[in-house]
């Protein structure tokens, strides 16, 4: 259902709207790692041990992990499902030698028989230039291939491809196409940007109900940005009715996850809050768990 609507909407500021989406998921397609800092050294190599095992269980159901050698036969011999997972060993070091040009082959390898997650992958890896020439338009190749298989990070990327005009040309209509697939999936970087979508009429006709819907299932699924004018439209009374309780929550909540103006906002906020409300406001926002 979409949030109730009243008035019109005033314009937000463009950082505001994008700097989380368009700043940290695209640092993912870089690689797709998180870099947590320094990490010790047998605690990584611990890790890359249970991946692999994680990684090569499947493959024999009860009996157990294969070992390298017997998944490398397999592969060869043209079982997709081991190729894939022989390419993400290739892809983290994970007990095989960290090569990049190498996890690629086999990636693609399993891609082309229709691998869903080789495909996604594989779009990584040229979009990025990991182990390959960057390459943009066979990263949009996999990606589409993979987003037609339901792969929501793939239907994302894809569609921010579009928004961009990298490697396809540049489309609003298609980029959310791709976007309302992910939302719909849940997705909550897709949910966001399909939000500013309806706001701004880019690529769709503004629908203020469309939007509201869109910021606040992507604020519920941990988007600052979009937490962030929750707590800018509930101030405000514009879209929904004024409610200063969950404008200072989603204000509070959006500080707490590093939205970089959420705190300035959060306080002057707070100053039009009796005691009491602000205490609720501070029970709601402490409450507060992103949907998984």
């Amino acid at each position: 259902m979409h949030a109730p609507v009243r008035g019109g909407w005033d314009a937000l500021p463009a950082p505001t709207l994008w700097g989380w989406a368009l700043g940290k998921r695209v640092s993912y397609a870089s690689g797709m790692k998180f870099r947590l800092g320094v990490i010790v050294t047998a605690v990584a190599l611990a890790s890359a041990a249970c991946l692999a095992a994680w990684l090569m269980w499947p493959l024999r159901g009860s009996v157990g992990p294969i070992e390298i050698s017997e998944l490398i036969k397999l592969a060869e011999q043209g079982d997709a499902k081991s190729q894939r997972t022989l390419g993400i060993l290739y892809d983290h070091g994970a007990g095989l030698p960290e090569d990049q040009t190498e996890a690629l082959r086999w990636l693609l390898l399993a891609a082309e028989q229709g691998d869903a997650f080789a495909q996604l992958k594989a779009g990584v890896a040229y979009a990025s230039g990991r182990g390959v020439i960057q390459d943009h338009a066979e990263a949009a190749k996999w990606y589409r291939l993979a987003a037609e298989q339901g792969k929501v990070d793939a239907q994302y990327r894809l569609g921010y491809l579009y928004l961009e005009g990298k490697g396809v040309a540049q489309d609003d209509i298609e980029a959310n196409k791709w976007f309302q697939r992910a939302a719909e999936q849940g997705d909550a970087t897709s949910q966001f940007l399909l939000a500013t979508a309806y706001v701004r009429g880019t690529g769709v006709a503004k629908d203020s109900a469309a939007a509201v819907h869109w910021f606040r299932l992507s604020a519920e699924g941990g988007v600052p940005a979009a937490q962030f004018n929750l707590g800018i439209l509930y101030d405000r009374g514009q879209v929904v009715d004024i409610d200063p309780i969950q404008a200072y929550a989603w204000a509070r909540i959006a500080a707490s996850a590093g939205h970089p103006e959420a705190n300035s906002l959060r306080e002057i906020l707070a100053a039009k809050l009796a005691p009491e409300q602000l205490a609720e406001a501070e029970a709601v926002a402490a409450a507060f768990k992103p949907r998984p």
